[in-house]
């Protein structure tokens, strides 16, 4: 995450194709530029620390209770929401945002919505979403008041 926007990151770099991206995100950031066989043989410390930092925001959820996963859910939560804004605007101010839009919301197919496959297909994510979810919120449901 932190060296994305560093000036070693060959995204920076317009003459870098796209291969040598790739080869720098599975040797730098996974790890595999010194692998045998199938194992990596070293740890990338970032990617550790990243993993402690999930576990011990899960851990801080599940041993201090509602209270605890209230506030974790509020930063988890709100975090994402103001930096999609701010990606928003800063994508909106850039040169030739204005015909990306236009090639992203400008262009209307509507036949692709007119068959029922395409609704059958959306209402089937909808069920599915809400099934995911449904046992969380009934877990939750179950820690309020009766009134």
């Amino acid at each position: 995450l932190f060296e994305s926007g560093t000036e070693e990151a060959p995204w920076g770099n317009e003459s870098v194709s796209g291969s040598d991206s790739v080869g720098y995100f599975f040797s730098s950031i996974v790890g595999m530029e010194t692998v045998d066989g199938l194992q990596a043989t070293r740890i990338v410390g970032q990617n550790v620390g990243y993993s402690f930092l999930t576990y011990l925001l899960i851990f801080i959820c599940v041993a201090f209770g509602l209270e605890a996963t209230g506030r974790v859910t509020y930063f988890t939560m709100g975090l994402p929401i103001v930096l999609l804004f701010i990606f928003l605007i800063r994508g909106c101010t850039l040169d030739g945002s204005g015909d990306g839009i236009k090639a992203y919301i400008g262009e209307w197919d509507m036949s692709a919505i007119e068959t029922g496959g395409a609704w059958s297909t959306a209402v089937s994510q909808i069920f599915f979403s809400l099934s995911v979810c449904f046992g969380i919120m009934t877990a939750y449901g179950s820690h309020m008041p009766a009134n």
